[in-house]
Protein backbone atom coordinates (compact mmCIF):
# COMPACT_ATOMS: atom_id res chain seq x y z
CA UNK A 1 0.00 0.00 0.00
CA UNK A 2 2.82 2.43 0.81
CA UNK A 3 4.17 1.96 -2.70
CA UNK A 4 0.77 2.79 -4.14
CA UNK A 5 0.39 5.90 -1.97
CA UNK A 6 3.84 7.20 -2.89
CA UNK A 7 2.92 7.21 -6.56
CA UNK A 8 -0.59 8.69 -6.45
CA UNK A 9 0.89 12.17 -6.85
CA UNK A 10 1.79 11.09 -10.40
CA UNK A 11 -1.79 10.29 -11.49
CA UNK A 12 -1.73 12.93 -14.18
CA UNK A 13 1.32 11.48 -15.91
CA UNK A 14 0.44 7.97 -17.02
CA UNK A 15 -2.55 6.51 -15.15
CA UNK A 16 -5.96 5.89 -16.67
CA UNK A 17 -9.26 5.23 -14.90
CA UNK A 18 -12.58 3.52 -15.62
CA UNK A 19 -15.88 4.21 -13.87
CA UNK A 20 -18.21 1.23 -13.37
CA UNK A 21 -21.58 2.87 -12.77
CA UNK A 22 -23.54 -0.24 -11.76
CA UNK A 23 -20.98 -1.26 -9.14
CA UNK A 24 -20.23 2.37 -8.24
CA UNK A 25 -16.53 1.64 -8.46
CA UNK A 26 -13.68 3.61 -9.94
CA UNK A 27 -10.75 1.52 -11.17
CA UNK A 28 -7.44 3.37 -11.58
CA UNK A 29 -4.65 1.61 -13.45
CA UNK A 30 -1.30 2.15 -11.70
CA UNK A 31 0.74 -0.36 -13.71
CA UNK A 32 2.47 2.35 -15.81
CA UNK A 33 3.67 3.92 -12.56
CA UNK A 34 4.63 0.84 -10.56
CA UNK A 35 5.83 -1.45 -13.29
CA UNK A 36 3.55 -4.31 -12.23
CA UNK A 37 -0.17 -5.00 -12.62
CA UNK A 38 -1.78 -2.75 -9.99
CA UNK A 39 -5.30 -1.35 -9.73
CA UNK A 40 -6.63 1.09 -7.13
CA UNK A 41 -10.38 0.64 -6.58
CA UNK A 42 -12.57 3.31 -4.99
CA UNK A 43 -16.18 2.58 -4.04
CA UNK A 44 -18.85 5.31 -4.18
CA UNK A 45 -21.03 6.86 -1.50
CA UNK A 46 -24.18 4.80 -2.08
CA UNK A 47 -22.49 1.43 -1.61
CA UNK A 48 -20.14 2.62 1.13
CA UNK A 49 -16.98 4.68 0.76
CA UNK A 50 -13.94 2.44 0.72
CA UNK A 51 -10.81 1.54 -1.18
CA UNK A 52 -8.80 -1.50 -2.10
CA UNK A 53 -5.86 -2.51 -4.27
CA UNK A 54 -5.35 -5.40 -6.63
CA UNK A 55 -1.64 -6.10 -7.09
CA UNK A 56 -0.72 -8.97 -9.41
CA UNK A 57 -4.15 -10.52 -8.82
CA UNK A 58 -4.05 -10.22 -5.01
CA UNK A 59 -6.77 -8.00 -3.48
CA UNK A 60 -6.28 -6.02 -0.28
CA UNK A 61 -9.19 -4.12 1.29
CA UNK A 62 -8.51 -1.14 3.57
CA UNK A 63 -11.27 -0.64 6.14
CA UNK A 64 -9.48 1.25 8.93
CA UNK A 65 -10.61 4.93 8.92
CA UNK A 66 -7.54 5.83 10.98
CA UNK A 67 -5.10 4.17 8.61
CA UNK A 68 -3.28 5.70 5.67
CA UNK A 69 -5.21 7.42 2.89
CA UNK A 70 -4.81 6.33 -0.75
CA UNK A 71 -4.20 9.96 -1.78
CA UNK A 72 -4.17 13.45 -0.21
CA UNK A 73 -7.13 15.84 -0.16
CA UNK A 74 -5.62 17.83 -3.03
CA UNK A 75 -6.46 14.99 -5.42
CA UNK A 76 -10.21 15.23 -4.82
CA UNK A 77 -10.31 17.73 -7.65
CA UNK A 78 -8.34 15.51 -10.07
CA UNK A 79 -10.05 14.72 -13.34
CA UNK A 80 -9.47 10.97 -12.85
CA UNK A 81 -11.56 10.99 -9.67
CA UNK A 82 -14.45 13.06 -11.03
CA UNK A 83 -17.08 10.28 -11.41
CA UNK A 84 -16.30 8.91 -7.95
CA UNK A 85 -16.35 12.34 -6.27
CA UNK A 86 -19.71 13.03 -7.93
CA UNK A 87 -21.30 10.35 -5.71
CA UNK A 88 -20.38 12.27 -2.52
CA UNK A 89 -22.75 14.98 -1.17
CA UNK A 90 -21.51 18.43 -2.19
CA UNK A 91 -21.62 19.86 1.33
CA UNK A 92 -19.33 17.06 2.55
CA UNK A 93 -16.83 17.73 -0.23
CA UNK A 94 -16.90 21.45 0.60
CA UNK A 95 -16.01 20.73 4.23
CA UNK A 96 -13.16 18.45 3.22
CA UNK A 97 -11.44 21.32 1.47
CA UNK A 98 -10.79 22.91 4.87
CA UNK A 99 -10.50 19.98 7.25
CA UNK A 100 -7.27 18.29 6.31
CA UNK A 101 -5.66 15.16 7.65
CA UNK A 102 -6.69 11.67 6.64
CA UNK A 103 -9.62 13.00 4.65
CA UNK A 104 -10.43 9.58 3.25
CA UNK A 105 -10.76 8.18 6.77
CA UNK A 106 -13.16 10.96 7.77
CA UNK A 107 -15.13 10.27 4.60
CA UNK A 108 -15.43 6.59 5.56
CA UNK A 109 -16.77 7.46 9.00
CA UNK A 110 -19.39 10.02 7.95
CA UNK A 111 -20.53 7.63 5.23
CA UNK A 112 -20.87 4.67 7.59
CA UNK A 113 -22.54 6.42 10.54
CA UNK A 114 -25.42 8.87 10.08
CA UNK A 115 -24.81 10.34 13.54
CA UNK A 116 -21.21 11.17 12.63
CA UNK A 117 -22.37 12.75 9.38
CA UNK A 118 -24.73 15.02 11.32
CA UNK A 119 -21.98 15.97 13.77
CA UNK A 120 -19.54 16.70 10.95
CA UNK A 121 -22.08 18.90 9.18
CA UNK A 122 -23.15 20.75 12.33
CA UNK A 123 -19.81 21.14 14.13
CA UNK A 124 -17.02 20.14 11.73
CA UNK A 125 -14.25 21.58 13.92
CA UNK A 126 -15.29 19.43 16.87
CA UNK A 127 -15.55 16.32 14.72
CA UNK A 128 -12.19 16.99 13.07
CA UNK A 129 -10.47 17.70 16.40
CA UNK A 130 -11.82 14.49 17.94
CA UNK A 131 -10.82 12.51 14.85
CA UNK A 132 -7.27 13.89 14.98
CA UNK A 133 -7.02 13.07 18.69
CA UNK A 134 -8.36 9.55 18.10
CA UNK A 135 -5.88 8.91 15.32
CA UNK A 136 -2.98 10.19 17.43
CA UNK A 137 -4.00 7.85 20.23
CA UNK A 138 -4.58 4.79 18.01
CA UNK A 139 -8.30 4.45 18.68
CA UNK A 140 -10.47 1.88 17.00
CA UNK A 141 -13.57 2.92 15.06
CA UNK A 142 -15.95 1.65 17.74
CA UNK A 143 -14.36 3.79 20.45
CA UNK A 144 -14.47 6.90 18.29
CA UNK A 145 -18.15 6.41 17.40
CA UNK A 146 -19.04 5.90 21.09
CA UNK A 147 -17.16 9.07 22.04
CA UNK A 148 -18.94 11.15 19.41
CA UNK A 149 -22.34 10.02 20.73
CA UNK A 150 -21.56 11.73 24.04
CA UNK A 151 -22.42 15.32 24.85
CA UNK A 152 -20.22 17.72 22.93
CA UNK A 153 -18.60 19.03 26.08
CA UNK A 154 -17.77 15.44 27.03
CA UNK A 155 -16.13 14.89 23.64
CA UNK A 156 -13.83 17.81 24.42
CA UNK A 157 -13.09 16.39 27.87
CA UNK A 158 -12.02 13.07 26.38
CA UNK A 159 -9.75 14.97 24.00
CA UNK A 160 -8.09 16.85 26.86
CA UNK A 161 -9.89 20.18 26.42
CA UNK A 162 -12.19 21.98 28.90
CA UNK A 163 -15.59 20.30 29.04
CA UNK A 164 -17.69 23.44 29.10
CA UNK A 165 -20.36 24.83 26.78
CA UNK A 166 -18.19 27.93 26.27
CA UNK A 167 -15.35 25.73 24.99
CA UNK A 168 -17.68 24.01 22.52
CA UNK A 169 -18.91 27.41 21.37
CA UNK A 170 -15.42 28.86 21.00
CA UNK A 171 -14.16 25.88 19.01
CA UNK A 172 -16.92 26.52 16.50
CA UNK A 173 -15.71 30.12 16.13
CA UNK A 174 -12.16 29.16 15.13
CA UNK A 175 -11.36 30.61 11.73
CA UNK A 176 -8.64 29.01 9.61
CA UNK A 177 -8.03 28.54 5.92
CA UNK A 178 -7.20 24.91 6.62
CA UNK A 179 -7.60 22.72 9.67
CA UNK A 180 -4.33 20.80 9.77
CA UNK A 181 -1.72 19.80 12.35
CA UNK A 182 -0.71 23.41 12.97
CA UNK A 183 -4.34 24.37 13.61
CA UNK A 184 -4.78 21.41 15.96
CA UNK A 185 -1.77 22.42 18.04
CA UNK A 186 -2.86 26.08 18.11
CA UNK A 187 -6.33 25.12 19.34
CA UNK A 188 -4.72 23.30 22.25
CA UNK A 189 -2.68 26.41 22.97
CA UNK A 190 -5.79 28.57 22.87
CA UNK A 191 -7.57 26.54 25.51
CA UNK A 192 -4.48 26.85 27.67
CA UNK A 193 -5.02 30.62 27.87
CA UNK A 194 -6.77 31.60 31.07
CA UNK A 195 -10.24 33.07 30.54
CA UNK A 196 -10.31 31.98 26.88
CA UNK A 197 -14.13 32.15 27.05
CA UNK A 198 -13.91 35.96 26.87
CA UNK A 199 -13.38 35.50 23.12
CA UNK A 200 -16.88 34.10 22.68
CA UNK A 201 -18.21 37.62 22.29
CA UNK A 202 -16.56 37.67 18.86
CA UNK A 203 -18.12 36.30 15.71
CA UNK A 204 -14.90 34.45 14.86
CA UNK A 205 -11.40 33.92 16.22
CA UNK A 206 -8.66 33.70 13.57
CA UNK A 207 -6.27 30.86 14.39
CA UNK A 208 -3.27 33.15 13.82
CA UNK A 209 -4.34 35.15 16.87
CA UNK A 210 -3.59 32.27 19.21
CA UNK A 211 0.18 32.78 19.33
CA UNK A 212 -0.34 36.47 20.07
CA UNK A 213 -2.90 35.84 22.81
CA UNK A 214 -0.67 33.20 24.36
CA UNK A 215 2.21 35.66 24.43
CA UNK A 216 0.05 38.62 25.52
CA UNK A 217 -2.89 37.23 27.55
CA UNK A 218 -3.87 40.72 28.73
CA UNK A 219 -5.17 41.33 25.21
CA UNK A 220 -8.17 39.17 26.05
CA UNK A 221 -9.59 42.11 27.98
CA UNK A 222 -8.41 44.88 25.68
CA UNK A 223 -10.80 46.87 23.46
CA UNK A 224 -8.19 46.35 20.74
CA UNK A 225 -8.91 42.63 20.44
CA UNK A 226 -12.65 43.22 20.99
CA UNK A 227 -12.80 45.55 17.99
CA UNK A 228 -10.08 44.21 15.76
CA UNK A 229 -11.53 42.59 12.63
CA UNK A 230 -8.35 41.86 10.69
CA UNK A 231 -5.47 39.48 11.16
CA UNK A 232 -2.36 40.14 13.19
CA UNK A 233 0.33 41.58 10.96
CA UNK A 234 4.02 41.77 11.83
CA UNK A 235 3.55 45.46 12.62
CA UNK A 236 0.87 44.86 15.27
CA UNK A 237 2.78 41.95 16.74
CA UNK A 238 5.99 43.99 17.02
CA UNK A 239 4.13 46.84 18.71
CA UNK A 240 2.56 44.48 21.25
CA UNK A 241 5.86 42.73 21.84
CA UNK A 242 7.65 46.02 22.38
CA UNK A 243 4.99 47.25 24.79
CA UNK A 244 5.30 44.06 26.82
CA UNK A 245 9.10 44.34 26.91
CA UNK A 246 9.08 47.99 27.94
CA UNK A 247 6.61 47.38 30.75
CA UNK A 248 8.59 44.35 31.95
CA UNK A 249 11.79 46.41 31.93
CA UNK A 250 10.15 48.77 34.40
CA UNK A 251 9.12 45.93 36.71
CA UNK A 252 5.45 46.40 35.90
CA UNK A 253 3.99 43.03 34.98
CA UNK A 254 0.50 44.39 34.39
CA UNK A 255 0.60 46.20 31.09
CA UNK A 256 -3.16 45.89 30.57
CA UNK A 257 -3.67 49.55 31.47
CA UNK A 258 -1.45 50.47 28.51
CA UNK A 259 -3.78 48.56 26.22
CA UNK A 260 -7.15 49.63 27.61
CA UNK A 261 -7.18 52.77 25.50
CA UNK A 262 -6.26 50.95 22.29
CA UNK A 263 -9.16 50.48 19.90
CA UNK A 264 -7.26 50.31 16.62
CA UNK A 265 -3.76 50.26 15.20
CA UNK A 266 -3.32 54.03 15.44
CA UNK A 267 -4.11 54.19 19.16
CA UNK A 268 -1.86 51.18 19.71
CA UNK A 269 0.97 53.15 18.12
CA UNK A 270 0.19 56.10 20.40
CA UNK A 271 0.40 53.93 23.51
CA UNK A 272 3.65 52.45 22.26
CA UNK A 273 5.10 55.92 21.74
CA UNK A 274 3.92 56.97 25.21
CA UNK A 275 5.96 54.15 26.71
CA UNK A 276 8.98 55.05 24.62
CA UNK A 277 8.74 58.63 25.87
CA UNK A 278 8.54 57.39 29.45
CA UNK A 279 11.69 55.36 28.96
CA UNK A 280 13.53 58.30 27.41
CA UNK A 281 12.54 60.56 30.28
CA UNK A 282 13.82 58.03 32.80
CA UNK A 283 17.10 57.87 30.87
CA UNK A 284 17.51 61.60 31.35
CA UNK A 285 16.59 61.57 35.02
CA UNK A 286 18.85 58.65 35.92
CA UNK A 287 22.35 59.06 34.54
CA UNK A 288 23.67 55.63 33.60
CA UNK A 289 20.10 54.31 33.47
CA UNK A 290 19.86 52.33 36.69
CA UNK A 291 17.59 49.70 35.24
CA UNK A 292 20.16 48.72 32.61
CA UNK A 293 23.14 49.17 34.89
CA UNK A 294 26.65 49.26 33.45
CA UNK A 295 26.95 46.06 31.45
CA UNK A 296 29.39 44.93 28.80
CA UNK A 297 27.55 42.72 26.35
CA UNK A 298 28.70 39.36 24.96
CA UNK A 299 30.76 39.52 21.76
CA UNK A 300 28.33 39.88 18.84
CA UNK A 301 28.25 37.11 16.21
CA UNK A 302 28.90 39.65 13.45
CA UNK A 303 31.55 42.27 14.15
CA UNK A 304 30.07 44.93 11.87
CA UNK A 305 31.49 47.28 9.27
CA UNK A 306 31.99 51.04 8.98
CA UNK A 307 28.30 51.67 8.27
CA UNK A 308 26.98 49.05 10.72
CA UNK A 309 28.27 49.15 14.30
CA UNK A 310 27.45 46.57 16.99
CA UNK A 311 26.29 48.01 20.30
CA UNK A 312 28.65 46.59 22.90
CA UNK A 313 27.34 47.80 26.26
CA UNK A 314 24.26 49.03 28.09
CA UNK A 315 25.27 52.69 27.80
CA UNK A 316 25.34 52.35 24.02
CA UNK A 317 21.93 50.66 24.08
CA UNK A 318 20.49 53.43 26.23
CA UNK A 319 21.88 56.08 23.88
CA UNK A 320 20.52 54.29 20.81
CA UNK A 321 17.07 54.10 22.37
CA UNK A 322 17.12 57.80 23.23
CA UNK A 323 18.56 58.98 19.91
CA UNK A 324 16.18 56.93 17.81
CA UNK A 325 13.19 57.35 20.12
CA UNK A 326 12.26 53.67 20.23
CA UNK A 327 12.25 50.84 22.76
CA UNK A 328 15.41 48.95 21.83
CA UNK A 329 16.58 49.35 25.45
CA UNK A 330 13.87 46.85 26.40
CA UNK A 331 16.02 44.13 24.79
CA UNK A 332 18.74 44.56 27.42
CA UNK A 333 18.09 41.28 29.26
CA UNK A 334 18.08 39.22 26.08
CA UNK A 335 21.34 40.82 24.95
CA UNK A 336 22.99 40.03 28.30
CA UNK A 337 21.89 36.41 27.84
CA UNK A 338 23.40 36.28 24.34
CA UNK A 339 20.00 35.76 22.71
CA UNK A 340 19.81 39.12 20.96
CA UNK A 341 22.17 41.68 19.43
CA UNK A 342 21.61 45.27 18.37
CA UNK A 343 23.47 47.17 15.64
CA UNK A 344 23.59 50.90 14.94
CA UNK A 345 23.03 51.58 11.22
CA UNK A 346 24.76 54.78 10.04
CA UNK A 347 24.26 54.55 6.27
CA UNK A 348 22.42 54.68 3.84
CA UNK A 349 20.18 56.13 6.58
CA UNK A 350 20.20 56.17 10.35
CA UNK A 351 18.47 53.06 11.68
CA UNK A 352 18.63 50.28 14.27
CA UNK A 353 18.98 46.56 13.52
CA UNK A 354 17.93 43.76 15.90
CA UNK A 355 19.26 40.22 15.39
CA UNK A 356 17.81 37.22 17.24
CA UNK A 357 19.88 34.16 18.14
CA UNK A 358 18.28 30.72 18.31
CA UNK A 359 19.63 27.31 19.22
CA UNK A 360 18.92 24.60 16.67
CA UNK A 361 18.31 21.00 17.69
CA UNK A 362 21.93 20.13 16.90
CA UNK A 363 23.13 22.84 19.30
CA UNK A 364 24.34 25.25 16.62
CA UNK A 365 23.38 28.91 16.63
CA UNK A 366 20.93 30.26 14.08
CA UNK A 367 20.59 33.98 13.37
CA UNK A 368 17.53 35.92 12.21
CA UNK A 369 16.99 39.56 11.39
CA UNK A 370 14.26 40.42 13.87
CA UNK A 371 13.68 44.07 13.04
CA UNK A 372 15.14 46.96 11.08
CA UNK A 373 13.65 50.32 12.05
CA UNK A 374 14.38 54.00 11.64
CA UNK A 375 13.64 56.96 13.90
CA UNK A 376 10.51 56.34 16.03
CA UNK A 377 10.20 52.83 14.54
CA UNK A 378 9.60 54.16 11.06
CA UNK A 379 10.11 51.80 8.14
CA UNK A 380 13.49 52.17 6.44
CA UNK A 381 13.80 52.83 2.73
CA UNK A 382 14.48 50.13 0.17
CA UNK A 383 18.18 51.04 -0.26
CA UNK A 384 18.80 50.65 3.47
CA UNK A 385 17.01 47.32 3.59
CA UNK A 386 18.99 45.95 0.64
CA UNK A 387 22.27 47.18 2.10
CA UNK A 388 21.68 45.72 5.57
CA UNK A 389 20.34 42.39 4.35
CA UNK A 390 23.18 42.15 1.87
CA UNK A 391 25.69 42.62 4.68
CA UNK A 392 23.89 40.14 6.89
CA UNK A 393 23.80 37.35 4.34
CA UNK A 394 27.10 37.91 2.59
CA UNK A 395 29.58 38.73 5.36
CA UNK A 396 32.35 36.19 5.88
CA UNK A 397 31.38 35.68 9.51
CA UNK A 398 27.74 35.16 8.72
CA UNK A 399 28.58 32.50 6.15
CA UNK A 400 29.85 30.37 9.03
CA UNK A 401 26.55 30.63 10.93
CA UNK A 402 23.13 29.27 10.00
CA UNK A 403 20.76 32.18 9.42
CA UNK A 404 17.38 32.98 7.98
CA UNK A 405 15.33 36.03 7.21
CA UNK A 406 12.38 36.99 9.33
CA UNK A 407 9.11 36.24 7.56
Amino acid sequence: MNTVHQHTNQFSKTSGSQWHAEQQQLHIDLEPLLGLPTTLILSGWDIGIGWSTVIEGETTVYNDPFGASPFPIEFFGHELLKPWVATIPENIIALFKRYKGNTFGILMLVNRHSYLKELFEDHPALFWFAYTYAKDNHWQEQKFVACCKSKRSEILKVCGLPNTPSAVKLLQKIEANYFNRYTYDQIRELFGVEDYAVLNHRGSVPIRWVAVLKRFPALLYSPFVHNWQGDWTSEEYELLRDIARMVATHDDEDYLRWLNGCRDLETLKVQHDNLVNRMVEQNRKHSGYEILGNKTYPTPPLSGIEQIEPILNSHGLRDESEQQRHCVAAYHSEIVQGRYYVYRILEPERATLGVSVFKKKNGENSLRIDQLRGYKNQKVNEDTEKFVFGWFYNSEECSQISHFKKT
